[in-house]
């Protein structure tokens, strides 16, 4: 299975960043990769960063190695198409061998749910309460159990903490063990930059909590057109004063072998172009700016 910094639920759109978790030595199943926790994963590269490889006594062996490898093993930081690749692996199509080079595309077209993204279990909000609510051993009875919200996934929920229904045993290093439904659980979880990854199933999801200052700046402003990943400007098709029209092409950025481009979110005029052919550019980076015509 090929783990790729990319992001299967939105157009296999590549991603980069830094590597805040990775320990390929938790499996017996042989992971080739060149990676570690510190680097990064840049936007001059290929997007695939490592390969898992299995044998078994049969194909149903192997297919299970390969799933226990991807849930012990998440790459936590960029997004990637982990959770794809662990649920590809028990889908009836793929266990029959009946893979062939077109099987995703006639999926995307009818709208398979394996290429939807998966929502967030109710779990996965409990034991990001229990990691929040740490210890609350220190704390006066009148403030052991309190209430916070939680972000992930462009949904937010209020939610207990602790919770009443999650047992939290022991947060060692980036390994979480937790109890729930009465059966012992583990989980690899990173609190860093603001998120906590938590890495449950094959899947990463990342829990933020409701900040007191809001953003005021939509990302989805009209009036700017963001980078979508970090990457090089391959192509800037308007010039500053140009008249354009909602949808009309804007600038094209290139990363990891993949174009991407951005278009006029509104008609309007062309107030300001922050780059040139070949500038490096970050991740929701201002590329150009319009006026809009109200």
């Amino acid at each position: 299975m090929r783990l790729y910094a990319e992001d299967p639920y939105d157009g296999w759109k590549p991603h980069s960043g830094a590597i805040l978790g990775w320990a390929p030595e938790r499996t017996q199943v042989r992971v080739d990769h060149g990676i570690a926790v510190g680097g990064q994963v840049t936007p001059w590269y290929d997007a695939m960063v490592a390969k898992f490889i299995a044998h078994g006594n049969d194909r149903d062996d192997a297919i299970r190695r390969l799933q226990r490898a991807l849930r012990d093993v998440p790459l936590i930081g960029p997004v990637n198409n982990g959770r794809f690749l662990h649920d590809l692996l028990q889908h009836p199509q793929f266990r029959a061998a009946q893979m062939t080079t077109t099987r995703i595309d006639e999926w995307a077209a009818a709208g398979e749910p394996l290429l939807q993204r998966p929502t967030v279990p109710d779990e996965a909000w409990q034991l990001a309460a229990a990691l929040r609510a740490g210890s609350s051993a220190a704390r006066p009875d009148s403030v052991r159990r309190f209430e916070l919200t939680l972000h992930c996934q462009g949904e937010s929920r209020m939610l207990a903490a602790p919770p009443a229904d999650l047992q939290l045993l022991s947060w060692q290093s980036d390994v979480v063990r937790y109890q729930v439904a009465g059966m012992q659980r583990r989980a690899i979880a990173i609190d860093q930059q603001g998120c906590l990854h938590l890495a449950l199933d094959g899947h990463v999801f990342c829990f933020s909590e409701a900040s007191p200052y809001p953003e005021r700046e939509r990302r989805t402003d009209a009036r700017r057109a963001r980078a979508p990943v970090a990457g090089v400007v391959a192509r800037v098709a308007v010039a500053v004063g140009d008249a354009v029209e909602a949808g009309q092409p804007l600038v094209c950025v290139e990363a990891m072998k993949m174009e991407m481009w951005l278009h006029a979110g509104a008609a309007g005029t062309v107030r300001a172009i922050n780059v040139a052919l070949q500038d490096p550019v970050a991740a929701g980076a201002v590329l150009i700016e319009l006026e809009i015509v109200e």
